[in-house]
């Protein structure tokens, strides 16, 4: 995949390279119709839109947009302020930023920068493995209420429940919608459901629920819960204890 900014230079010396407005304009969408993700502003895409003229140019990329001085004077016009930048490309960027190149912005672009992309980068982010997701929201400071929405929802979609666990566990200062949606991934399984339900400190009545139903799948944890968690409720234990009953009555 090629990295964004990417450009090509012909012999003759001119600039090749495009923007939300070659992209979405009705030759870029015929042209483009078969790119995917940052496909859109590669070199094939380049090659797509330019056609022969773009036959045989030399290839260039680079990642670090901030700064301008890397690029040709053609690009780095655009590459002013984040409020040029975002002039240009802020709309392709919505749509196709890949997570990585997404992450490599976060950890490399100045603040202002970051900040002023923070929304497009997250969204990026999100779009990718929930590993990717939990890692930015460990790692990066100062994230809004409505970031972290954003990160949470993409670790509790992942199959897996263990980014969920750590995220209950080591995220500080979640609210409880968040937990909630936490809760409701780590539900999936029985396992990290009883391991929520023992080690967790905090939870809602709610949130025990949800947990409670969860262990009470699997009888040996439910058995295990009750020798631990002896502060559930009457209602919560006898939901465990019929669970543990079943492995009473049919020992393997």
């Amino acid at each position: 995949m090629c990295e964004f900014i990417s450009w090509k230079e012909t012999d003759a010396g001119e600039v090749l390279f495009l923007t939300d407005k070659d992209v979405f304009s009705s030759h870029g969408r015929e042209m483009l119709r078969n790119n995917r993700d940052n496909d859109v502003l590669g070199h094939g895409a380049i090659d797509a839109f330019f056609g022969e003229s773009a036959k045989g140019a030399e290839q260039c990329e680079d990642q670090n947009f901030w700064i301008k001085d890397n690029y040709p004077p053609e690009i780095a016009q655009h590459l002013k302020n984040p409020q040029t930048f975002l002039s240009t490309w802020g709309r392709v960027l919505k749509k196709s930023l890949r997570a990585d190149d997404a992450v490599y912005i976060i950890e490399n672009s100045p603040k202002r920068w970051r900040d002023a992309l923070a929304d497009i980068l997250l969204n990026a982010i999100a779009r990718g493995d929930a590993y990717t997701s939990y890692c930015t929201l460990i790692g990066v400071a100062g994230l809004s209420r409505k970031q972290k929405d954003v990160l949470i929802q993409a670790i509790a979609k992942d199959k897996d429940t263990d980014y969920s666990y750590d995220t209950l566990c080591e995220v500080r200062g979640l609210s409880k919608k968040q937990e909630d949606i936490l809760v409701q991934a780590i539900a999936k399984d029985a396992e990290y459901s009883y391991k929520t339900l023992c080690y967790v400190k905090g939870l809602s009545n709610k949130q025990k629920n949800i947990l409670v139903s969860a262990v009470a799948k699997d009888a040996e944890y439910s058995t295990n819960a009750l020798n631990i968690c002896t502060w559930l409720s009457k209602k919560q234990k006898a939901v465990l204890q019929k669970a543990a009953g079943k492995q009473i009555e049919n020992p393997s």
